[in-house]
């Protein structure tokens, strides 16, 4: 449970390594670490909306097999007898 946030935390991690270990007087240790870290970070955002956009869809046809469930009219239909 949890592989892909670890994972994300490995890479936020990275991203926040890179960034802290910069030189900030030589331009291309710069450049380089900040578009590492850049990379790092996009690859993060990139699968956490992949995963959204999965669940979404999935919420969807769920509410579409059982709009009882989603709603819970069901619920409310026994609660008022």
């Amino acid at each position: 449970m949890f592989i892909k946030e670890r994972v994300y935390l490995d890479k936020i991690k990275s991203a926040i390594d890179k960034l802290q270990s910069i030189k900030y007087n030589d331009s291309k240790d710069t450049e380089s670490k900040v578009v590492n870290a850049t990379n790092d970070l996009i690859d993060v955002r990139e699968d956490m909306k992949q995963q959204i956009q999965e669940f979404d869809l999935w919420a969807e046809e769920q509410s579409q097999l059982d709009p009882l469930l989603v709603t819970g009219l069901d619920e409310k239909k026994e609660e008022d007898k």
